[in-house]
């Protein structure tokens, strides 16, 4: 059972990391948006909107921009890893769950437990076959 309950109260933590990595993500891509806005407001009109940022005479807003924009990717990347880390250890608590099972002393070893089976397929069928008995 701590098992378990660990098992929950960390992948609980893991969604509430994503969302709140998620969250820090959205408030930098806003705040790039704003610094997207500044250089174009900036720069020079002559020059295309996707070089301002090139050359010598850049916008002042160019240097926020690019943080802005490296926040907002590092936080996703962060988001990301967290909400697969916390779906890993859902659904390895919920097999802990189903497939661990309390023995006891008195029922033959093989006899109701569960049982699951992953054999290779050859030829034409290449893959995996996995199948189980509960």
């Amino acid at each position: 059972m701590p098992l378990i309950v660990a098992g929950a109260a960390t992948a609980l933590t893991a969604a509430a990391l994503g969302t709140y990595f998620a969250v820090k993500s959205n408030n930098a891509s806003d705040d790039a948006a704003s610094a997207s806005r500044e250089v174009e407001a900036e720069g020079d009109p002559a020059v295309p909107k996707f070089s301002r940022c090139a050359g010598a005479n850049r916008p002042a807003a160019c240097a926020r921009l690019a943080n802005d924009l490296v926040d907002a990717d590092g936080f996703r990347n962060l988001s990301v890893g967290a909400f697969i880390g916390s779906g890993a250890l859902a659904v390895g608590t919920l097999a802990t769950m189903v497939l661990w099972k309390e023995g006891s002393t008195s029922r033959a070893i093989g006899q109701n437990s569960a049982q699951v089976t992953i054999s290779p397929l050859l030829g034409s069928l290449r893959g995996l076959a996995v199948s189980g008995r509960f």
